[in-house]
């Protein structure tokens, strides 16, 4: 259970820093002013903290799904004998 809350907390965080460096880095209004008469850039490593804290969100998924999947017993293959097709017996 922890390692589901680390995933999600983890998307969270990096899908925030992503979309507000995309947000303050976009070129395209430089006429309009974020947050008033300022000018904001993004500081060096912001993206490249999405970028491991996405990376990082990745690998916890994987590792919840194997904690998960190998906790439960594996499908019984055999062949089951009936007792109401006696000739499935043979």
């Amino acid at each position: 259970m922890l390692l589901l809350f680390l995933h999600r907390a983890t998307f969270i965080i990096a899908f925030l820093l992503l979309l507000t460096g995309a947000a303050l880095n976009d070129q395209r209004g430089e006429d309009n002013m974020y947050f008033g008469s300022f000018c904001f850039v993004v500081k060096p490593g912001f993206f490249s903290g999405g970028a491991v804290l996405s990376l990082a969100s990745v690998a916890l998924a994987i590792i919840y799904y194997v904690a998960l999947s190998s906790s439960k017993s594996p499908p019984n293959w055999a062949p089951s004998r009936t007792k109401a097709l006696p000739w499935a017996n043979l």
